[in-house]
């Protein structure tokens, strides 16, 4: 019987390894982008938006796998190969995502803009690798091992390690700002698809059905998130200064931040709605095309975060992935 207890066990956890890809916040969103765009595996939009899921799925799987695979792993093996991957893999998520933009400039601006875009995005994308490295070629000292923990000692404040990352987490936040308010700025100032046709009647061309037919609206509110992130994450940048960690808007800031990733899937399913029900093509260098009307008007073509990390350092909740997240670190 206790045979049979253990192979029941052994496949219930095999069972919620395989089904975290469903369990992730991005699931539906990605599958139905999939429905919808699912020839167009040559176009890098359509690969962002799939990837972005897929490597967010790993960061759900990989804790339980290596519960699984190896459940008495501890110390510094615990730290490197159990606790900070999920966190490595829920950035790599991020950096994949963060390029879509760029894609989306490609089509619609000049080389030189489209440029500057690309070049702030690999600035953003370069500090998450290093935080990413730092945390995995580090340990943050707070195992004592069954020795007396020092009196007062607040392993998130104390730490070397961690005094570290959060120096590079307000690098962070700052490139996040500068890459997307250039987006931002870019995106405003560049020429709108329909601006001939919304002098004409502008009741047809409210701000609401703007968004709908054209990527440039869509972006520049997925932007907008992401600046707005960055305002709540300025608490953590005071408390950096003044060494005293309450984490205030933390969870608010990642869940803003996370409305930026959905908006990659909200603009491939909607694209799906433009060119006569045909996905737009979001690498093509073609930006003419015919609206479908019944005047046959012709102008330029429309365009086209995750469960709990099983770790007393890291933490996750639905939007991202935080060290901080239910207060742990101050029962270090």
């Amino acid at each position: 019987m206790g045979f049979d207890v253990e192979i029941i066990n052994k496949i219930v956890k095999v069972g919620e390894i395989v089904t975290q890809p469903i369990t992730d916040k991005w699931f539906y969103w990605a599958m139905l982008t999939f429905i919808l765009h699912h020839k167009d595996w040559k176009y890098a939009n359509f690969n962002i938006a799939i990837f972005m899921w897929v490597i967010h799925s790993l960061a759900l799987m990989y804790p339980k796998l290596i519960g699984f695979v190896d459940p008495n792993i501890e110390g510094t093996s615990k730290w490197k190969y159990s606790d900070v991957p999920p966190f490595i893999l829920y950035y790599l998520s991020e950096i994949i995502g963060d390029w879509y933009v760029v894609f989306i400039l490609k089509q619609m601006t000049s080389r030189r803009k489209y440029g500057i875009a690309g070049v702030l995005c690999i600035l953003s994308n370069c500090v998450k690798l290093i935080i990413s490295v730092h945390l995995f070629s580090g340990n943050d000292g707070c195992s004592f091992a069954g020795n007396a923990k020092p009196e007062n000692f607040n392993c998130f404040i104390d730490s070397p390690l961690w005094k570290t990352y959060q120096n590079l987490e307000c690098i962070n936040v700052l490139c996040i700002a500068l890459y997307y308010g250039a987006c931002f700025f870019i995106l405003y100032t560049s020429k709108d698809d329909y601006e001939g046709q919304s002098k004409l009647n502008p009741s047809s061309f409210t701000l609401i059905k703007r968004f709908r037919r054209d990527s440039k609206y869509r972006m520049m509110f997925s932007c907008i998130c992401a600046l707005l992130s960055c305002c709540f994450a300025i608490p953590f940048v005071v408390d950096n200064f003044k060494r005293d960690f309450t984490f205030r808007l933390e969870v608010t800031r990642e869940a803003i931040m996370s409305l930026t990733y959905y908006m990659i899937y909200i603009d491939q399913i909607l694209k799906s709605e433009q060119s006569g029900g045909q996905a737009f093509r979001s690498t093509t260098n073609d930006h003419s095309t015919n609206l479908s009307s019944s005047n046959n008007h012709s102008g330029k073509i429309g365009f086209s975060s995750k469960g709990a990390l099983d770790s007393s350092k890291i933490h996750d909740n639905e939007y991202g992935a935080t060290p901080w997240n239910n207060n742990n670190y101050n029962n270090y």
